[in-house]
């Protein structure tokens, strides 16, 4: 891991492209612990969870299409596809079950859905501070919606400006604003790698396309049947201090509230759901607190029996 430009784990042909992933831990007859980023992510956000994790189970942490060391995929990237080529990549990575699936924000959608459609192959579910399938209906106020629309046209520009140079230069110099604070808890060899390939065009090309098509994998969910018994932990970010330019503060009370209820029904899903507050964390609890990601995990693999 010391150069930065090589792949910290193993590059895997899926058939329309190849995609990166790093595997590796404990061998044992625990469930493999396959965690799935969010838009804008990779794997390597998972920097201060999984190497603690693979201490006590085998570990899988890959790079969805375009973000990392992974080739661009076929457009669109939705839900849906992200889903089909995860199944795709543990099968040819041989790893055929049981899972337990941990998915932040945009890979909290695709986790659930993954359950859904593969249930005999996954045992549990951690969602940390997951995307919900109401966040663009009534349920939440107008600016909210805003807030998500303004997301998505940022990826949008940040794409344009990495394509013509400017966003790469200034990551190259440390100097896009608030990244430095959200990995600053990374191992540097690990930030440098961040710093490098955060801002690469097929990454935020991916990023653009995910957001623009993720009222689909909303839909999907919306129809998608209870959890059943699935174990489901639930993890809900403290504090939310992303608002659109703006918006009141009651406004962002209600906001907040809604998110905290729409966490709560997430973990209703399951009859072994269960809702854990990460009160000193906003959005990237993996980052900022993840003792808490790390001990829901281990909880879950200890306390049942698989």
């Amino acid at each position: 891991m010391a150069n930065k430009l090589t792949p910290p784990g193993t590059i895997i042909n899926i058939g329309t492209h190849c995609l990166h992933m790093i595997s590796g831990g404990a061998e044992c007859s625990l469930p493999t612990i396959v965690f799935e980023h969010g838009a804008g992510g990779s794997a390597l956000m998972w920097s201060l969870v999984y190497p603690e994790i693979a201490k006590l189970t085998r570990v899988v942490v890959y790079d969805r299409a375009g973000y990392g060391w992974s080739e661009a995929g076929p457009l669109p990237r939705t839900n849906e596809k992200c889903v089909e080529e995860l199944h795709e990549l543990l099968v040819q990575a041989r790893i055929d079950g049981p899972i337990i699936l941990v998915g932040h924000s945009y890979g909290g959608i695709n986790a659930r859905l993954y359950a859904n459609r593969y249930p005999n192959q996954v045992r549990g579910m951690v969602l940390v501070d997951a995307t919900h399938e109401d966040e663009l209906t009534d349920r939440f106020p107008r600016e909210h919606h805003k807030g998500q629309e303004m997301g998505a046209k940022m990826m949008r520009v940040f794409t344009f400006l990495s394509k013509i140079g400017i966003l790469r230069a200034l990551a190259a110099c440390k100097m896009v604003p608030g990244f430095s604070k959200a990995i600053g808890g990374c191992p540097p060899e690990v930030q440098k790698m961040l710093w490098k390939k955060s801002f690469q065009t097929s990454a935020l090309t991916a990023a653009g396309s995910e957001f623009a098509h993720l009222r689909l994998g909303y839909e999907l969910v919306r129809k998608a049947p209870d959890l059943g018994e699935l174990p489901l932990t639930v993890i809900a970010a403290g504090i939310v201090d992303q608002f659109a330019p703006g918006t009141s503060k009651e406004v962002q009370g209600k906001i907040k509230q809604a998110l905290r209820d729409a966490a709560s029904d997430t973990s209703d899903l399951s009859k072994n759901g269960k809702l854990v507050v990460a009160e000193n964390s906003s959005h990237n609890v993996h980052l900022e607190q993840p003792d808490i990601v790390i001990n829901a995990i281990k909880e879950m693999v200890t306390a049942n029996t698989f």
